[in-house]
This record gives C-alpha cells, structure tokens and sequence, in this order.
C-alpha cells in the first residue's frame, strides 16, 4: 500500500518538526491577553500562556515575523480564545502563522494568515477538542507546508473561507487525530504533487463538503482517507475536481445529500434538487444514495420530497388562516350587539310616561303593565344601515406567524316592534370585504369577500335585558402564497356560524346610565378542500372545521344626553376583556409532492384582549338617528408587544317607519 506508506513518512515528519517547534516554548516567556488593533503592526510573536487567555487581531492589525522556527500567534494555554481579522506573515522555515497546543482552543481567522518557507502552516492545533473556523484565506509556499494541520482528537474544522497550498506534500488540511470534524463550503486549492486537498489520517471522522475542492498535482488526491470508518458526506453546492481514495482505510462511506435552507420569514419553501456531482472514487467504500435534509431546525415544519423537488411545509401557512373570516363574524356579532345595546338605552331611558286625562294627569310609570301596553302601542318598526371596517395586527406566536387582518362592509337591518310578551326581534344583513397577510415579510395573502345574514331576539327577565343573536355567513376566498420564486394560488369558499348570547343591565344615575354586561359566543367556521396551481409544490388541502369559543365582559357608560336646536347629542365609553379559545383539533391533511402529511399547527389557539370604546349618536327631532363607534384591542397575552393590537370603525343611520 503505497498511500498507508506516504501518509506514515508525512506524519512522522511533521510530528517530529512540531514536537521541535514545542520545545523552543522552554526558553520562552509567556504574555496574558493581547489585541492588536487597527493600524498597529508587530513584529515579533504574541504569546498565550494562562488558561482562557484571549488573543485578538482586529481588521487593519497585522503580525509579521521572519526567521526559522518562528510564530505569529503562539499559545500554550488550555481553552485560549484566538481570532484574527487582521493580516498574519511568517517568513523562513518550520513557521506558524497560528500555533496553538492546549486543550479546548478556539481559533477563528477572519482575515489573511500567509507563510513561506519549508514546514510551514497556515494553522496548527496539537491537542483535544479544538475547534477551528476559517471564513479569511489561508495560502502557504513551501514544501510540507499545510494550510490547516490539526494533531488532537475531537477537533472541528470549518472552512468557508480559501485554503491554497502551492508546493508538494502539502494538504490544505490535514487532520491525525480520531473523530475529527471537517466541514468545507469554501474552497481548497492545491497546485503540486502529493498535496492533498483534505487529508484525513484519523479513525471515524466525518468529512462535508458543500463548496470547491481542486488538486492539480500529479499522487493528490481531492480527499486522501488513511483513517477507518471514515464518512464522506457530498451535499448540494459539492464542486470536486480530484478523486475521492479509500484505498488506505477500510469501512469507508460515501453519502449524497440535497440541503435545502428553511426560510427565515416562515411560509415554506420548495426547491428542485440539485444534481450532486460524484467525483472519481477508488477504494472500498459504500455508497449511499441521494437524500434530503434540512440545514437548520425546521421545528414543526414536515419535509416532503419526489424524484426531483424537496419541500418544506411549514405549520404558519395553516396556523391563522381562517382569522380573516373569524374577525369578520366577531366584528359583525359585536357590531349588532352594539346597535341592541343602543335600542335598550332608547327604551329604558327618559322621562316617565303619562296620559292627560281632563285636568288630571296619569303617571303611567305607576301602573307598569299600563305603561308597558302604552309604550308597544306606539312602538314603530326600526330600520337601520351600518358600514364597519376593523384592522387587527397579531404577532409571531408559536407555529403562527405575524399577521395583519383588514375588514370592511355594510350590514342593515330591521327590529319590529315588540310583542305582547315582551319579546323584540329583528332580522340583518350585509355584505363584506376582508384580508389576511401572513408574515412581516408577506408569504401568504388571502382575500375574500362575501355575505352576512342574521338574526336577534331580545327580551327583560326582572331587570336583566336578554340578548340571543345568530349570524351566518358564506366567504369567497382566494389564496396566494410564496413558494421560493412561485406564486401557488387558490380559490375556496368558507361558510360560518356565530350564536350568541349577551346578558346585560341597565342602572341609572345622576350623570347618565351604566351597563355591565356579559356576552357568549361560539364560532364555528368550515372551509372547503382547495388545490393550488402555479408552483413547483402545490399543496392539496382537505376541507377543515374550527371551532371557538368565547366572550366578552364590558362596562359601559353613557353621559346624559345633550338638548341641541335640531335633535339630542348622545355619547359613551366602554371597557371591558373580550377573549377567545380554539378548541378541538387543529390539523391540517394535505397531499404535497405525492406525500399525504398532517400539519399540527399551534399558535393563537388562546387569544385575551383588552378593550376601550367610544360612541357617539345624534338623533334628529324627526326621528332618524346618526351614530359613530369606535374601539381599540391591546393583546394581553401572547406576548404583549406593540404588534399585538386592533381597532375597529363603524358608523351607521337608524330610523323609524
């Protein structure tokens, strides 16, 4: 075996010229910390000696020696900190541009380390669990002169940066000791013979590369593996010019692997595959076929993958995607619960009513069954119109993004006069517009539009008003979402239903009324099945059902009413808690690329608000009535932040017939 002969003669050597190198430390003093900062050139070697020392070379700092047998940086200290930014130049033989030899090192060049001469290296650790990242360039001139040499166990090696070597029997990086690490997304370059690209000598290590290996030298190999159990993993991005040679080792492994990044905004993504390029490999090794994985966590999201596309399909494309239509109802059951409570205060207020009989007069409010017959008698038929609009901002909370709801629309009604019995009842109607936007940088946009239909009956049980409301709705939605550079779109319809009931009271006082209240309300909302078109991973999603329960406790206050020339000016305010809770199952069964998979989304499953309103009202002395309402939510959970708010307009006519 040839290869086994060269990588023993090459270890023995540069074992034999670091163990040198160590013993020129016992005739040397030791420093603590150092940093050289922008501007300041040294030129004699910085030292590192007690345990977690910290050796800084900022960008524009420079370190510069020459002669035999000499360092850049030199570190003796366990858990030392080393990184340069700066520019790193050793001149002569046996040189170092970083040597370190303590255990738990940690060395980073940001910057340029450049060597010349025999045995020199760019890079050098000689001990446990070290840890080097190179994001600069390294490039050595001379014979046995590696770019990155690592002697210890359990070292981590991370190259995105450039790695040259231009003279024989030198690798760009070179590991001996066992379970080493070695990942390269940058590249390696080496121009002469017997100089390996990445030479791994040590048993069970692992060795990724996603960027560019290129050997050009007659007996170099792209990666030379002398070490057993040794795996190679060939991720998208692998640009290999060289072999790939086994033939010192045994148990080797070769693993192809597409990576796809998942996004930072949410939504998914969806990826072609990218052929891996497989370069020339000798010895006995297994060879593993292509497969998918994630670089990063993904946490909930499910990968997805076919002959030729890879898909991340992640739980913020379902998690609030029925909010749009959920508001619309809320708002809507709100927006008639409002118009109720203003129809009660109409009724409950005022002065006493009385008939003038002869010269006597009646107080009807002493005979009440009297007064009540009286007061239906002259009841008119009321019919009102309303336009209402509502923006709502929720932030990222669990699996569901930041979200941004708008709504807007017209709803009218009708309330009769009341019955015998006491009952009131009415009949409503309208027709709306929302949106829903998903992300701070937008990956889902749903817009829909549709109708409102409804009713309400109202009764006093002693003192107590009585409110049950029912809305219905039907919304046509159209879908578009982000998949990488495709837009997959959709189209589907929701339908909806929202009872309700509010108890309520009405208390008078010397500056106006006050009415605490209690309210009920179940949301049930079901979406049809959809198929997306327009993308490389359109998803097929089955027909769902939500459910929500929820309420709202409120206090309100109206002031006494205002006598102006042409009619009565009205105002009140309102605060109160209004909250709301998904209960059930929350999944989502969809078919993407072939593959049936269930999302379990969670997030804004449990939703409290605080809330404060105002109203005004002004009602002409010919019996029409014009009003405005207003009213802001503040989130009170979910992370309390200044994205986590709504507000809601509505402004509206009453008259009676």
């Amino acid at each position: 075996m040839v290869q086994k002969k060269k990588s023993c003669t090459l270890f023995f050597y540069k074992t034999v010229l670091i163990t040198v190198s160590a013993l020129t430390y016992i005739s040397i003093s030791f420093s603590a910390d150092f940093t050289i900062i922008n501007g300041q050139t040294e030129t004699t070697t910085q030292l590192l000696s007690t345990d977690g020392d910290v050796g800084i070379v900022e960008q524009g700092g420079a370190i510069s020696t020459v002669g035999n047998t000499n360092y850049a940086i030199r570190s003796d200290a366990n858990n030392a900190i080393i990184s340069s930014s700066g520019t790193l130049t050793t001149t002569g033989d046996n040189s170092f541009g970083i040597f370190s030899r303590g255990t738990n090192a940690n060395v980073t060049n940001a910057g340029s380390i450049s060597t010349q001469g025999a045995a020199t290296y760019g890079i050098v650790t000689n001990n446990l669990n070290t840890t080097i990242s190179n994001s600069g360039s390294i490039s050595t001139t001379g014979n046995i002169a590696d770019g990155i040499l690592s002697v210890g166990n359990n070292t981590v090696i991370n190259n995105s940066g450039s790695i040259t070597t231009t003279n024989g029997n030198s690798s760009g990086i070179n590991t001996t000791g066992t379970n080493a690490v070695i990942n390269n997304t940058g590249t390696i370059t080496t121009t002469n013979g017997s100089a390996h690209g990445i030479f791994s000598q040590g048993t069970g290590a692992t060795i990724t590369n996603a960027g560019t290996i290129d050997v050009t030298g007659a007996g170099s190999d792209a990666i030379s593996i002398s070490g057993n159990n040794t795996t190679v993993v060939l991720t998208t991005g692998s640009n290999i010019n060289g072999d790939i040679d086994f033939r010192a080792s045994t148990g080797g492994k070769v693993k192809l692997q597409n990576v796809v990044v998942p996004p930072s905004t949410g939504g998914g993504i969806a990826v072609k595959k990218v052929p891996i390029a497989v370069p020339n490999i000798v010895g006995t090794h297994t060879l593993e076929t292509a497969q998918s994985i994630a670089s990063g966590d993904i946490g909930n999201s499910v990968l997805v993958e076919n002959n030729d596309t890879i898909a991340i399909i992640s739980p913020d494309i379902f998690a609030r995607a029925d909010l749009a239509i959920t508001q619309v109802a809320i708002n809507s059951d709100n927006l008639v619960h409002n118009h109720l409570f203003q129809t009660h205060m109409n009724k409950d207020e005022g002065t006493p009513i009385g008939l003038q009989i002869a010269d006597a007069e009646i107080l009807l409010s002493d005979f009440p069954e009297l007064a009540e017959a009286f007061e239906r008698s002259n009841e008119p038929t009321t019919a009102w119109v309303e336009g209402f609009g509502s923006y709502q901002e929720r932030p990222r909370h669990n699996d569901a993004s930041f979200s941004q709801t708008r709504s807007g629309g017209v709803l009218g009604g009708i309330d009769l006069p009341t019955t015998e019995r006491g009952y009131t009842f009415g009949v409503f109607g309208g027709g709306f517009i929302a949106q829903l936007e998903l992300g701070e940088k937008k990956f889902r946009d749903i817009k829909s539009n549709g109708v409102i239909a409804g009713g309400y009956a109202s009764t006093k049980v002693n003192d107590l008003n009585i409110d049950i409301q029912l809305t219905t709705g039907i919304s046509f939605n159209e879908s578009e979402r982000k998949v990488s550079s495709d837009v997959a779109s959709a189209d589907y319809n929701s339908y909806f239903i929202s009872p309700s009931l509010t108890v309520s009271k009405t208390t008078f006082h010397e500056w106006g009324v006050l009415v605490p209240s209690l309210t009920f309300r179940y949301n049930g909302q079901y979406t049809e099945s959809y198929k997306e078109t327009g993308s490389i991973a359109d998803h097929n999603v089955e027909d769902q059902y939500s459910n929500i329960l929820g309420g709202r406790a409120m206090l309100k206050a109206e002031l006494n009413d205002i006598q102006t020339r042409n009619g009565i000016l009205k105002s009140a305010v309102r605060a109160g808690i209004d909250g709301r809770s998904t209960i059930g199952d929350r999944s989502t069964d969809l078919t993407v690329l072939g593959n049936d998979i269930t999302i379990n989304q969670k997030g804004s499953d449990q939703v409290i608000d605080g809330i404060a309103g105002l109203n005004f009202s002004y009602t002409l002395d010919n019996g029409a009535e014009f009003y405005i309402d207003s009213e802001i939510k503040l989130g009170l959970n979910n992370d309390n932040t200044t994205d986590n708010f709504g507000t809601s307009l509505r402004t509206g006519l009453r008259w009676n017939f």
